[in-house]
């Protein structure tokens, strides 16, 4: 029997309460879990301008600290395996433990072999990490993110999804992404923000092309147009999401690898901060 692979990344400092969550998901979606333990090495000299990741460390305290850290991802590799081996799910343990460098195609790595990459809730990651994982997901691999409270559950199934359709190539790949997750009872709502309609895109109504197509594999869609009012596009999809008891959200992703302020676009960036529902995310 063939199974999905679900891949999901975690620091040293995770609770096996957390763990425990990923190897549910694997066992009711049965999947193999992938657990990556990530670590960021500190940089070994003490001057520089502008690091995206980790921070200076002065060369006496160097090595000791590269020790420790090593102790901790073998630690935690150890209590990790020994939580799957209990739960007898098929799962893998693995350790990165890069320069911050090369965090982003270290992720973009495991990433590209796998069916579905979840960031869960007190995954023990620092945030400027998260971004790397993040950043290494959906800007370098070809899976989709879900990221979010109950990000666990969503990766297994959904009933209720909402799509914020921009007629984009990277919502495109976030749909078909999420799929996988649908089934024949799956509602979806199709919302489309300040729609304009452009001539060969869009069918006779902005979104209509897309609910055809959704429809073809059984679901029960509908399109749904919503102005934004002037308010920010990321408040307008929550809201909306919501109002539909959307279980998760599905939007292509924006940005570009600068510092932390430029790294997403501004609809991005909210959907990626807000803690009530979970997104399923992706740039391609």
């Amino acid at each position: 029997m063939s199974k999905d692979t679900i891949l999901t990344f975690i620091g040293t400092s995770c609770s096996s309460e957390t763990i425990q969550k990923a190897i549910v998901m694997a066992d009711e979606a049965n999947a193999h879990l992938s657990v990556v333990i990530v670590a960021v090495a500190p940089q070994l000299y003490a001057y520089g301008y502008g690091i995206a990741y980790g921070r200076f460390v002065g060369v006496e305290n160097w090595s000791q600290e590269i020790k420790d850290m090593t102790e901790e991802v073998n630690e935690k590799s150890d209590q990790v395996e020994k939580l799957v081996q209990e739960a007898g799910i098929s799962a893998d343990v693995l350790m990165e433990f890069c320069e911050s460098s090369l965090l982003r195609s270290a992720v973009m790595s495991h990433a590209c072999l796998a069916d579905r990459v979840v960031i869960l809730e007190r995954s023990g990651l620092p945030a400027d990490i998260v971004d790397g994982v993040i950043s290494g997901v959906i800007f370098d691999a070809p899976s989709g993110l879900i990221h979010g409270r109950n990000g666990d559950k969503a990766a297994v199934a959904c009933q209720n999804a909402f799509i914020a359709w921009d007629s984009s190539k990277h919502c495109a790949a976030a749909i078909k992404s999420a799929l996988p997750l649908f089934g024949s009872d799956t509602e979806v709502t199709i919302g489309v923000f300040d729609p304009v309609k452009r001539e060969g895109e869009d069918g006779e109504e902005p979104g209509a092309d897309l609910a055809s197509w959704l429809s073809r594999h059984g679901l029960k869609v509908t399109v749904e147009q919503y102005p934004s009012g002037g308010d920010e596009i990321g408040d307008c999809i929550l809201k909306r999401a919501k109002e539909k008891g959307a279980e998760l959200i599905i939007m292509g992703g924006y940005g570009h690898m600068k510092i932390r302020q430029q790294l997403f676009g501004g609809t991005t960036e909210t959907m990626l901060e807000q803690r009530e529902l979970p997104i399923l995310i992706a740039h391609k």
